[in-house]
């Protein structure tokens, strides 16, 4: 690469511009991790460690498959 500046966000303008949006979308995943550390943790204790899996293996995909289909 020649330009070491040059990003693949810039060449596919996945951004459109927007820096505001990356750091938002960083900090949802990082509230999102700890959040879900706590309290799947917890639940865990509750319930046990595999239906708490599945409990978030089936958020997982609904959260990937809003995102698939949100509009841009």
């Amino acid at each position: 690469m020649t330009n070491a500046s040059h990003s693949l966000v810039q060449e596919f303008k996945l951004v459109c511009g927007k820096e505001s949006l990356s750091h938002l979308l960083q900090s949802g995943f990082m509230f999102g991790m700890a959040f879900g550390a706590g309290f799947l943790g917890s639940l865990a204790d509750k319930w046990g460690r595999l239906p708490t899996v599945y409990l978030s293996a089936i958020g997982a995909m609904a959260a990937s498959t809003a995102s698939a289909v949100a509009e841009t």
